[in-house]
């Protein structure tokens, strides 16, 4: 069941708006499975190949500067060679687009990114701590000399937003 005991079990509802999100993204897909139960973030495979990641959030989680401002951050750090996985823009150059939630009166935002390739790392070695070390350098050097776009993270650079 849904959350509210009625309709479609939240699962398949997140499914399908995540399959109604796609063709406003411009993303033709082969196959759409969610990453995990309960998940918000679905693992679609290209009609052509290749793959991505879309993810759905509630408007009141994330509003439109955060998701702009998350897209040109993983932007920053794939250009200061992060393996991250890069925003995937729409026909129009969207980064996100608008869909009904799963309650009356909720919206999502839909956005995708490239999918990120490898495996999950769960035992640290000495190497994979160096290379995660090496990750984390280049990451505060491109920090240091990024600005946020306007807008972005607005509510997080707000001193009276606590």
């Amino acid at each position: 069941m849904s959350a509210d005991g009625a309709g479609l079990p939240a699962d398949v509802a997140l499914r399908e708006a995540a399959g109604r999100a796609l063709p406003l993204l411009g993303i033709e897909a082969e196959r759409l499975g969610p990453v995990a139960p309960g998940a918000t973030t679905f693992a679609v495979d290209l009609v052509g190949g290749g793959r991505l990641a879309p993810r759905l959030r509630p408007v009141v989680d994330a509003d439109e500067g955060r998701v702009h401002g998350r897209a040109a951050w993983a932007q920053a750090l794939a250009m200061a060679g992060v393996d991250v996985a890069t925003p995937r823009t729409g026909p129009a150059g969207e980064e996100q687009v608008l869909l009904p939630g799963l309650a009356p009166d909720e919206q999502l935002r839909a956005s995708a990114t490239w999918w990120c390739e490898g495996e999950g790392v769960t035992d640290l070695d000495a190497d994979r701590s160096r290379a995660l070390g090496a990750t984390a350098a280049r990451m505060h050097e491109q920090a240091s000399g990024w600005a946020a776009p306007e807008g972005a993270f607005a509510e997080l650079l707000d001193p009276l937003a606590g």
